[in-house]
């Protein structure tokens, strides 16, 4: 006899032993032959419940359904699956308050299909009317927590298993923001009563022993000073422990650009003098980066960008950043340094240096400036910058140049808050910047210019990608005549950035068909934005506004409307942004009957 068949017989001869043991050969029939039958393809139903999020969560957890796309070779092995799966529906179904819920199954083979039918007798939900928590600790303090509702346990409504979870975790964090640094949930107890189908909870918790911060210890430091990292801490120790406040720290460290990680631990034990003491685990990031950007637009053509940083330069998170910029209508290149804890933490001093040549349609100009500027952190969403700039320029424009030397005290606001800078789908941004400027070379010339910007986002549909995206821009240039003014300080509508459809900074007033620039503009957007799939969406846009001559803009004057159609190609550097506009309002020998933009991130 070969080795395979007494193999064979020896696993037959075994489970028929061990089947007739048990009493059964139910189990030797299912076991031996289960592998040779063919497969049994069905389907699985929820009957006796209608709540659609009730019968979606059985789904999710079912290891039935889950398994559908591997159908058993038996009816036996279907039968276990579904018996298997009773203890975890049960639980789902006593998570939504049916704490008397039973289920049983049903397995129904017909000419073409089989179905496994879970039938459930839900009864009737047991309402939450009370809940209560029991102190284990040896303190005489008892910590006072807010009222249920606060926590999502609301009386009188039927028990939620989410929601209990939810204020279990509400309860420990307001613990740990409240100088409990290891609190932890000893007991549940959901008491029942069957009669009035109601349910009383209760939590045993033990906060453990109050304390305060002790002494920091800070790790995993090369290049970076352990002053810059002491700076960015949110306490001080002897402070009452709040876990906000390492939050904050993380948080602050992550904004610094040094680190490619960040841990903070707290010591396991509470030392003798309630204090706590926190280890701070660095791994610092290389400091410095080179980067490119590329853009295309129909009206001039080809642009790029190169970079290069470096964002610890003496130890203390100073950067010095370099760019280069070039297009068919720029050549520019600056260099800027920004040194962090000026004084203060949240305030940074800055100084820019920027050298141009531009030559959009509108005029030419040759310039050379430098700021000098302190930056101003009010909170996680405002900042405010201002200071001191000078600038030296010669601009031509139709045959006539003029040369300046602006001396200016330059101010600006930003309010950020959305959920992804590059990508945004909800919240709103505003920008607004304004400056005196006084030409030194002999002019007298004096103006006051001012401009601000709000977006604003939001989902159409609940959980939606269908997101609604608008903006508004507003402009103002008071003091001299318009002629008076600077070519390149006036305001001009028009490309990828304002009113996509016309050329860039072609919408504005005109001289024999040529763009002279106004002394107040109105730029408006809509756009309705649709994420497809996790790579790719589509947009559809409307942009108008114009530039006036007027100081503010002039209602009796038309704006220009331009629309379009956009592709989006999500990437982990942002989106990929192809638009085509088409100018509403076309004028003629000025306009072209199409536009075309490329570049990375959204339009705003």
């Amino acid at each position: 006899m070969q080795l395979r068949q007494w193999f064979v017989l020896k696993v037959v001869f075994t489970q028929l032993l061990w089947c007739l043991l048990h009493g059964s050969l139910a189990g030797f029939t299912a076991n031996v032959f289960a592998d040779n039958g063919p497969a049994i393809p069905y389907k699985v139903q929820f009957s006796g419940i209608r709540e659609k999020q009730l019968i979606q969560q059985l789904g999710k957890y079912s290891k039935t359904v889950e398994l559908q796309n591997r159908p058993p070779a038996s009816l036996a092995l279907l039968e276990r699956r579904a018996e298997q799966d009773l203890p975890r529906l049960t639980k789902i179904l006593r998570s939504f308050g049916y704490l008397d819920a039973e289920v049983i199954y049903k397995i129904e083979s017909q000419k073409d299909s089989t179905f496994v039918d879970f039938q459930i007798d839900s009864g009737q939900p047991y309402n939450l009317v009370s809940f209560d928590c029991h102190w284990i600790q040896s303190a005489s303090e008892t910590p006072v927590l807010p009222p249920s509702k606060t926590l999502g346990l609301e009386m009188g409504k039927p028990v939620n298993g989410q929601s209990i979870l939810e204020g279990q975790t509400k309860i420990l964090k307001r613990l740990q923001r409240n100088g409990y640094p290891f609190p932890r949930i000893v007991n549940k107890k959901l008491i029942a009563d069957s009669e009035c189908k109601t349910a009383a909870l209760l939590f045993e918790i033990d906060p453990g022993k109050k304390a305060v911060f002790g002494e920091t210890s800070i790790e995993g430091l090369d290049t970076v000073r352990e002053s810059f990292i002491r700076n960015r801490l949110e306490w001080e120790e002897g402070d009452l422990f709040d876990s906000r406040l390492l939050d904050d720290t993380r948080l602050n460290l992550f904004k610094s650009n040094l680190f490619a990680m960040t841990r903070i631990e707290l010591a396991t034990t509470i030392e003798v003098s309630n204090k706590t003491p926190v280890t701070i685990s660095l791994t610092e990031r290389k400091p410095q980066t080179i980067g490119a950007g590329a853009e295309y637009r129909s009206d001039d053509g080809p642009g790029g960008k190169l970079g290069w940083e470096h964002r610890n330069l003496f130890g203390e998170g100073e950067r010095l950043a370099a760019d280069a910029m070039f297009s068919g209508i720029e050549y520019s290149g600056g260099l800027v340094f920004k040194k962090p804890d000026f004084y203060d933490k949240n305030q940074s001093f800055l100084t820019e240096l920027r050298i141009a040549d531009d030559h959009p349609d509108p005029y030419s100009s040759r310039n050379i400036g430098l700021s000098f500027l302190l930056e101003r952190i009010l909170n996680e969403e405002m900042k405010v910058l201002g200071g001191v700039s000078y600038r030296l320029a010669d601009v031509t424009q139709l045959g006539e140049s003029n040369s300046f030397g602006l001396l200016s005290l330059p101010a600006k606001f930003e309010w950020l808050a959305v959920d992804d800078v590059f990508n945004p789908t909800e919240g709103g941004r505003l920008k607004f910047q304004a400056a005196p400027y006084y030409d030194t070379l002999g002019t007298n010339m004096a103006f006051f210019k001012s401009y601000g910007k709000y977006s604003h986002y939001f989902s159409l549909v609940d959980d939606s990608n269908l997101i609604f995206a608008s903006q508004i821009g507003v402009g103002s240039l008071v003091g001299d005549s318009l002629k008076s003014l600077p070519a390149d300080e006036r305001f001009y509508a028009g490309g990828g950035g304002s009113i996509r459809g016309y050329p860039y900074q072609m919408v504005s007033p005109l001289q024999d068909n040529h763009p002279i620039g106004g002394r107040s503009i109105l730029e408006l957007s809509f756009e309705l934005r649709m994420q497809l799939s996790k790579h790719f969406g589509f947009v559809t846009f409307l942009d108008g506004g114009a530039a006036f001559e007027s100081v503010l803009p002039d209602s009796s004057e038309d704006l220009l409307w331009g629309t379009g159609v956009g592709l989006r190609i999500f990437t982990p550097i942002g989106p990929f942004r192809l638009d085509v506009g088409f100018p509403l309002n076309k004028r003629e020998a000025i306009d072209d009957s199409v536009q075309i933009y490329i570049s990375i991130g959204q339009a705003f």
